[in-house]
């Protein structure tokens, strides 16, 4: 599954248990744009929640498909 880079940023922040205001100091990206990457990465991964999507961005990296 292929991340733009905008997801790759968020998920990275996601893994590391980051809250979103600290996602938007460390990528520079704006508040509206982490939320709604948020959104989209739960829904690419089926993801019902912030815990499911990190469980699932992790498998993600495990079976080599990250970019």
């Amino acid at each position: 599954m292929i991340l733009t880079p905008e997801q790759s940023a968020v998920a990275a922040c996601l893994l590391d248990a980051m809250t979103d205001k600290e996602i938007i100091r460390a990528t520079g990206l704006g508040e509206r744009l982490v939320k709604e990457t948020n959104v989209r990465l739960r829904r690419k991964f089926q993801a019902r929640n912030r815990v499911a999507l990190a469980l699932a961005l992790q498998k993600h990296l495990e079976d080599g498909e990250a970019e």
